[in-house]
């Protein structure tokens, strides 16, 4: 005889039983897996020693400039045949082989890769060639806030602490040894 295993408390009941004899929960027939398996390559694309220059620009320059990596790392994993599953920050999480397979994906992924670094080396010079005031806001000594203005708020403070005071040491109690006659 066959027994269903109820979802919420783990305790079997009769096959047919619409509800658990123990705790009342409804029971459902485990129901068989669709899908297939397959092989998949994951490519993950991040923009080196982004946060430090994300530090010293203007949010919108910095958007502007984010925008444009996604966009020749969006193509070379077009081109090849994959699939952007996730842009994340200054990253880009690529698959190949799902939805559709190919009998090279493995290969296919690295060629979108060294795409990624060929073009992103040249836009590299691209973004370095802009005018200073428009990718560097760290001439401004003022700490930037996130709605894009200085306030007093964010401004390193100028007082400095005092010098910590000496503190009496605590005893600790001591062992007695014994004594020898």
């Amino acid at each position: 005889m066959a027994t269903l295993t109820c979802g919420t408390c783990g305790s079997d009941s009769p096959d047919g039983a619409r509800f658990c004899a123990n705790c009342g929960s409804p029971l459902e027939a485990a129901r068989p897996l669709e899908g297939e398996r397959r092989f998949a390559t994951v490519l993950f694309a991040d923009v080196a020693g982004s946060t430090s220059i994300a530090e010293r620009l203007d949010p919108e320059d910095w958007t502007q400039i984010i925008n444009g990596a996604f966009g020749f790392m969006n193509a070379a994993v077009a081109r090849y045949g994959g699939t952007v599953s996730r842009l994340m920050g200054d990253a880009v999480l690529a698959l190949f082989g799902a939805p559709v397979a190919h009998e090279d994906d493995a290969e296919r992924a690295v060629r979108a890769a060294l795409e990624m670094q060929e073009a992103g080396q040249a836009y590299a010079r691209v973004v370095r060639a802009l005018p200073v005031a428009a990718r560097d806001r760290s001439r401004s000594r003022r700490p930037w806030n996130g709605a894009g203005r200085t306030s007093p708020r964010s401004w390193p403070s100028t007082r400095t602490c005092p010098p910590p005071r000496p503190r009496a040491a605590r005893r600790s109690p001591r062992r007695a040894t014994p004594q020898r006659a």
